[in-house]
Parts: C-alpha cells; sequence; structure tokens
C-alpha cells in the first residue's frame, strides 16, 4: 500500500478516537503493521510498579511511526513505550524485496559543468624587494615552476610583491623594468625596450587582472571575451569545443588563460606576442633543467646543442649576456626565447637552424567574432600583410599543402609583429613554419 495524505489522516483520526493510551497505541501498532504489511506482535508485558500510569506516545515516536510508514514495506521497525508497548517486525522483508535482476540500475549522475573560480588562481607572497629586476624574476621562476628567460634588466624592486601569480608578478616586473613579456612554448620572456614602443605606436598592452563572470558556454566563446577584456592576441584551434562556466574576480589574464586550457583538454603554446591553443597531444621534452645568472647566451646555446640532433648556425648570432632558469622545456623553444631576449629570433631551414635579427615589422590582424577559418587561408592573407610592411623584395609568402592542414582556426590577435601571428596560426593548426630560403615559409606537420 502506498501511504499518502489520506491514510495518514485516517490514522490520525482513529487514533484520537481512542479513550486510552493503551488503545491508542494499540490501534496505531496494528495501522502501522497493516499498511507496511508487517507482523503485529505484542511482546510480554514488562513489570512495572502498582503506581505506574501509562504515559502519553511522544512526539518523538509519533515522527518515527510516520517516518516507518513512508518508507514502505520491508523495513524493520520497534516501536517501544514504557508500558503497554508494541513491536513492529518484518514478517517478509526478504520475501518481498527485489531480486538483483527486477532492481534498475540508477542513472549515472550527468557529470557536473568544470567551473573555474578565484579558489583555483595560485595566489602567493614573493619577497623581491631590493633585487634587481632580471634576479626577481629568477625568483617567481624558482617559487612558481615556471621558465623564465630575461635580458639584463637592472631596475631595482621597491617592495615585495604580494599575493601574486607568477604571471602577475612577472607582469609587474616587466612593467616597472620598461620591458614586456612575450612567451615561446612554455617559456615566458622579458623584452627589454619595447613597452614605450608599444605605448608611443598606440598599440594595445595586456591587462594585468580582470573580472570575467560567465555560465557555462563553449571555451572559444569564452576566449573571445577574454581577448577583448585583456587586449591579448589568440589562436585558437577549431577543434576545441568544450564548455566551462567561469566566475573570478581580479583574476591575471595569462593565468585564466591556462586554466581554460587545463579545464578543456588544450596546450597553451606561445609565439612571441600571440599565444596558441590547440588539443593537447604528447609531446618528447627535453628533461633538464639550466639556470644561469647574467651569464652570454652563446653558453646556453651550446648547452642546448647538445641536447638536441637539430643543428643551430650561429656564424651571424650577436648574442648577450641573459638570466634563465628552463625546465623541461624543448631545445628550439629554449632557443627562440634566448634569441627573443637579445633580440634576435631563429628560423628552421632546411638543413639546420639560422640565427637573425628579429623581424619587429607589425601587422594588423583581426578574424572578428569567434568565426573560425581555415589555416591556409589565414596563413596566407598574414604572410600578404606581413610583406606589405616589409622593404620591397623582402616580403615572404606562405606555401601551404592542403594534405598538410585541414584544420580551421580562429584568430584574435591586435598589433602584433605578423611574424608571431605566422607562427600562432600554424602552431593552433597542429603544424609549424619553416624557411627553406629567404622568401617563403613552409608549412610541416608538427
Amino acid at each position: 500500500m502506498i501511504m499518502n495524505d489520506s491514510n495518514f489522516d485516517a490514522l490520525l483520526t482513529m487514533a484520537l478516537r481512542e479513550p486510552d493510551a493503551a488503545g491508542w497505541q494499540a490501534r496505531t501498532a496494528r495501522l502501522v503493521a497493516r499498511l507496511t504489511r508487517t507482523e503485529f506482535v505484542r511482546p510480554p508485558e514488562p513489570a512495572a510498579a502498582p503506581s505506574a500510569q501509562p504515559r502519553p506516545i511522544s512526539l518523538r515516536t509519533t515522527i518515527a511511526a510516520a517516518a516507518c510508514l513512508l518508507t514502505g514495506a520491508g523495513v524493520v521497525a520497534a516501536l517501544s513505550w514504557p508500558r503497554g508497548g508494541f513491536a513492529l517486525e518484518s514478517s517478509h522483508a526478504v520475501a518481498n524485496a527485489p531480486s538483483p535482476q527486477d532492481t534498475p540500475k540508477p542513472l549515472p549522475d550527468p557529470a557536473p559543468p568544470t567551473t573555474i573560480t578565484d579558489q583555483d588562481v595560485p595566489r602567493r607572497d614573493f619577497k623581491v624587494a631590493g633585487m634587481p629586476a632580471d634576479a626577481a624574476a629568477l625568483h617567481v621562476a624558482k617559487a612558481t615552476g615556471l621558465s623564465v628567460v630575461s635580458a639584463p634588466l637592472r631596475y631595482e624592486l621597491e617592495q615585495d610583491l604580494l599575493q601574486s601569480t607568477g604571471y602577475e608578478a612577472l607582469t609587474r616586473i616587466a612593467q616597472l623594468s620598461d620591458a614586456h613579456l612575450e612567451q615561446y612554448g612554455r617559456i615566458v620572456v622579458l623584452v627589454p625596450g619595447r613597452r614605450q614602443d608599444m605605448v608611443v605606436l598606440g598599440r594595445p598592452t595586456p591587462r594585468e587582472s580582470i573580472d570575467f563572470d560567465r555560465p557555462r558556454r563553449p571555451v572559444r566563446e569564452q576566449l573571445a571575451v577574454l581577448t577583448l577584456l585583456a587586449n591579448a592576441s589568440i589562436a585558437v584551434a577549431d577543434e576545441l569545443r568544450a564548455e566551462v562556466a567561469v566566475k573570478v574576480a581580479d583574476c591575471p589574464w595569462r593565468d585564466l588563460l591556462d586554466l581554460l586550457a587545463k579545464a578543456t583538454g588544450a596546450e597553451v603554446i606561445g609565439c612571441g606576442e600571440v599565444i596558441a591553443l590547440y588539443p593537447a597531444r604528447p609531446a618528447a621534452r627535453v628533461k633538464h633543467t639550466l639556470e644561469l645568472d647574467a651569464s652570454p647566451a652563446a653558453g646556453a646555446l651550446a648547452f642546448y646543442q647538445k641536447l638536441t640532433d637539430d643543428q643551430l648556425d650561429r656564424a651571424s648570432a650577436m648574442p648577450g649576456d641573459i638570466a634563465l632558469r628552463i625546465v623541461d622545456q624543448p631545445a628550439t623553444d629554449a632557443w627562440a626565447a634566448i634569441a627573443a631576449a637579445t633580440g634576435h629570433a631563429v628560423e628552421r631551414g632546411p638543413e639546420h637552424w639560422r640565427w637573425r635579427r628579429a623581424d619587429r615589422s607589425l601587422a594588423m590582424h583581426g578574424a572578428g567574432g569567434t568565426v573560425a577559418q581555415p589555416a591556409a587561408g589565414l596563413l596566407t592573407n598574414t604572410a600578404m600583410v606581413a610583406g606589405a610592411a616589409r622593404p620591397v623584395g623582402q616580403a615572404r609568402s606562405v606555401v601551404v599543402s592542403e594534405s598538410t592542414v585541414s584544420t580551421d582556426v580562429w584568430v584574435d590577435t591586435k598589433l602584433v609583429p605578423a611574424e608571431h601571428t605566422l607562427h600562432a596560426i600554424a602552431a593552433a593548426a597542429g603544424g609549424r613554419l619553416i624557411a627553406p630560403d629567404e622568401s617563403t615559409w613552409r608549412l610541416v606537420p608538427r
């Protein structure tokens, strides 16, 4: 029998009509037994003093009886009072128990939506007061596990950086020392003497921190809002379709980008001033840590030269001194980071990597909204814009084979070096650019 409001009201009505407590208990117990399909058993009369008077049933016992009714058959219950009590024992609890075959399997709970909150943002205090900026950058790298390369920055910090993330602390150090951040692979580079140029040219600088509160939406939509709020430049593979909710306040945009990538299974790769996101894939890493404090860059290049079969032509290199701490990163990313810190760039030639002066020609590039476009077309268009900014005869074209890449990429970049945009599009498409000659880029699989 299903217990409902009418049954329960009938129980209370009949019980209230009973003139004495003992009869009230008996009628209640019998009705409970009938409704729950249990057997009514009267226990032996307990010994009691002659003066003992039956007392009314307590509210707690009434609630227990109601709970017993509502739980249905198969429940073993015991109701006892000081005198004239009764017990309910299940007479067919096992017989009425459903068999494992008849028991429906519970539906799996839906996966909870991934939500990024302030609790996910790692903050700490960095005791860097009195340190030169480059030494402070290495201190932050040691404390957070980040890989950092810095040109000599002799600005001395006047106070500690409290309750900051690693990226937030590095951004602050760069601002104080008139430098700015770039990223190559997973290596953060402090490039000097560029922040003032960005202001003079009217280039939007990325904001330190943002407030971000949006419900569960596809990650590409969240990234579109992030680039708008943070003045960031990114390229995103169209394959990233996971959804995530975000609710953070005063969060460094670069940390939020890493949290979004982690929540959606994406890899984050820096290509200078542009960040590329694509589905994470296993990649070989150089398992070695190198730390240098104001040492010639040539020594770091020679160290990484020994860790890889790739050859780096340093005949025309003009490296300076650098400070760095690189942890478990590919040698080619280390080369690119060291080159950037000294005002150079490395590119993959037909037989070896070449070292050359960095091309800082600028190009305004933006795909508009969250519309993904074929990577081949984006590379071709960006190369045309880059070529227009270079001297006559020095423009480069991009050669893309349709069999090499068929991925769509969404790009939103600000006024950044065109080569950075090219490399980010290639990375988001699952490839990389090589330079077989002085006039051509070629997209090859990563």
